[in-house]
């Protein structure tokens, strides 16, 4: 398929236009080069509480694996394993070693555990000992985790196709197929359930709401719009994580705006200049968007207007921000993991995990951070 084989080039592309900034600092590569960190005067500490790890092959890139968390429990994937260990002690539970080569998830709803692959399997697991209750071929790899709700799983392929499978047996319910732009980046932005609906974003930059019951389109609203000179400046992709919360939507497209959304409707409720390749998170006050150049900014939630700006994670490929207390916390492409104040946008806390980047978003279960990097490590912390 052409548009696969452009969306692997492309993550060359984008390095090459990282670097085509006279104002960024540049390597030998000629990709940008991460901010170097600063001292800090911690105000809070991260505090370990404890460590695994689930199998990966290192030789696979651009997994979407991120630990889900439910009934005190933590599931995590690595390309060649699941596995449930204890919230509160990292204790095993259970590990499933079963074929395949998972790239998204994993997802839960308290019953059962759900992953993708990148030969386009969807495969539901017991969550209580990890036996497969299903496995499901779809058209294409999988890219962004399933969404489960409602005893419907919700599934994106690179293709464009989206999927409602049956929760209980993984019978197709509904299916939608969408145009594909020509070039496109490598990930998916994982669908979100809520209120009865299902909300896609797509590569084309738009949001799209559709019934969960039928897939009956409810509207369909562009959000990111296409345009530039060339094919790469025009990828109009939204592809992080997306933040829903009290009827209202909020999500970042790579080459556009971050923007908020009535889940109702789909009119915009206001819009920013902040383009984003991995997303946002959600405090009580305030939209934290982690930017295309790895600025940290935080946003009114109810106007868009900028709170505040941290400068100091510039080019280091930062996650989607997380939010939990006071702080928003976001991962870097050194293992680090950093502490914001979401007040002030200023370092509170800092701590490395190793060398190996972390990509994905942290996950927050009550006072407990949980992260997993790019080797298949996952560490639970608290910040105290």
């Amino acid at each position: 398929m052409r548009t696969s084989k452009l969306s692997v080039l492309l993550l060359v592309a984008l390095a090459l236009l990282i670097a085509c900034s006279s104002k960024k600092k540049v390597g030998k590569d000629n990709v940008a080069i991460p901010t170097e960190l600063k001292d800090i005067t911690s105000t809070v500490k991260f505090d370990k509480r404890w460590s695994m790890k689930v199998n990966s092959d290192d030789s696979i890139r651009g997994e979407r694996l991120r630990p889900a968390v439910a009934s005190d429990r933590v599931f995590a994937a690595g390309p060649n394993e699941v596995r449930a260990v204890s919230l509160q002690s990292g204790k095993a539970l259970w590990s499933n070693d079963s074929a395949g080569r998972w790239s998204a998830g994993p997802a839960t709803d308290g019953k059962r555990v759900l992953v993708g692959s990148v030969d386009g399997q969807i495969m539901a697991l017991d969550a209580a000992d990890g036996e497969v209750l299903s496995q499901q071929d779809v058209s294409s790899e999988v890219l962004a985790a399933p969404a489960v709700a409602d005893d419907v799983v919700v599934v994106k392929t690179i293709d464009g196709r989206v999927r409602a499978l049956e929760a209980s047996d993984g019978k197709l319910r509904w299916e939608i197929a969408r145009d594909m732009p020509l070039l496109t980046l490598r990930g998916s932005a994982a669908p979100v359930i809520a209120d009865g609906y299902v909300y896609i974003a797509s590569e084309n930059g738009k949001l799209s709401a559709f019934d969960i019951r039928n897939g009956n389109p409810l509207w369909e609203q562009t959000v990111s719009v296409s345009s530039g000179r060339n094919e790469l400046e025009r990828v109009s992709d939204i592809d992080g994580l997306l933040g829903f919360d009290k009827g209202d939507l909020f999500l970042a497209g790579y080459n556009g705006q971050t923007v908020a959304v009535a889940s109702n409707t789909g009119n915009s409720l206001w819009s920013f200049n902040a383009p984003s390749v991995t997303g946002l998170g959600l405090s009580t006050r305030a939209v934290i968007v982690s930017d295309s150049d790895s600025e940290i900014i935080a946003l009114d939630r109810r106007s868009g207007t900028e709170l505040w700006r941290q400068k100091g994670l510039k080019h280091r490929l930062t996650s989607a921000p997380v939010a939990i207390g006071d702080y928003a916390v976001v991962a870097d492409v050194e293992g680090y993991l950093h502490a914001l104040s979401l007040e002030t946008g200023e370092f509170s806390a800092r701590v490395q995990m190793g060398s190996k980047p972390i990509t994905m978003a942290p996950v927050i279960a009550g006072d407990i951070i949980i992260t997993q990097n790019d080797s298949g490590a996952v560490t639970a912390f608290e910040l105290r």
